[in-house]
């Protein structure tokens, strides 16, 4: 009302009443979770593997309620539809019956998050959200009626090495780690997999094809409920090949570094946001 949120009534906002209710773990756990990988060397992710991050939801019974009543001059208005601006005459002392019907609401999708040298990614990411009838508008967190927050993928390609001649504010002697991407390979926004990834045995590097080339399917992004994708390939290219779509529905976002930079298809994300960045100096300049 007025251009502030409420809960309950705009007469008496039990906003803060809401941080009371006691809530089980399942109701407490229903948003997405993180999965972050590091590696010095290569992320392989097998065709049978799954990073499933997707968010949950809890439901609310329906059923028939007491609904309070206030008189304002000789009508019953619902407590909920009333307004501050007005003088009213008391409650209503009677019952009034109202019937909801049962409904679901959505927890925010998790985030995955991968840094290595060279990645193989060719097992299936999965972070979808649901979307109940009644999270219908952008409020506070703290309003049940907004919508779930959508899933986050990132892709760094880099790795750490550490150099003895550096120094940390000029103290010397400390150990710095500094980035290095050794193979700077071409991030590839289209379907498909490469050559086939090695097992999993301790000496097990990438393919060189697969070091030097990095597929990322747009269509099993959109299908896999991503919303929010950020790709940092300092030091090499990222491609989105004429014909390919990378979608990332209402409201999405996007966000690409890399030496070089090529959109040959379409990016969509009605009311999102788009950044794309070219790096100019590489990592063994910094």
């Amino acid at each position: 009302y007025d251009g502030q949120y409420w809960v309950g009534t705009p007469l008496g906002d039990v906003t803060g009443y809401l941080g009371l209710i006691r809530r089980s773990v399942g109701e407490l756990t229903i948003d997405g979770g993180t999965i972050g990988m590091e590696a010095g060397e290569s992320i392989s992710l097998g065709r049978d593997s799954l990073l499933n991050v997707s968010g949950g939801w809890k439901e609310f019974s329906g059923g028939s309620f007491n609904q309070t009543m206030i008189r304002y001059r000789n009508q019953s208005i619902p407590v909920w539809q009333a307004t501050p601006d007005r003088i009213y005459g008391g409650i209503v002392p009677f019952d009034y019956k109202i019937t909801e019907k049962a409904y679901v609401e959505g927890g925010n999708g998790g985030s995955i998050s991968l840094q290595a040298a060279s990645m193989g990614l060719d097992g299936q990411f999965r972070g979808l959200t649901m979307v109940g009838e009644r999270q219908l508008r952008l409020a506070p967190d703290f309003i049940t009626s907004r919508p779930p927050s959508r899933s986050g993928l990132e892709v760094h390609v880099l790795a750490q090495k550490y150099d003895p001649r550096a120094t940390v504010d000029g103290v010397s002697g400390t150990k710095y780690a500094l980035n290095v991407s050794p193979y700077a390979p071409t991030i590839r926004f289209e379907s498909g997999r490469g050559e086939s990834l090695p097992g999993f045995e301790m000496a097990g590097f990438l393919p060189l094809s697969r070091q030097q080339t990095i597929l990322l399917d747009p269509s099993a992004i959109k299908g896999s409920g991503f919303g929010r994708l950020f790709v940092e390939n300092h030091d090499g290219r990222v491609l989105l090949p004429a014909g390919s779509v990378l979608d990332l529905g209402v409201r999405g976002s996007l966000g690409i570094k890399a030496s070089q930079i090529d959109i040959a298809g379409s990016i969509i994300t009605p009311g999102g946001s788009i950044s794309l960045t070219a790096s100019t100096v590489p990592y063994d300049l910094l």
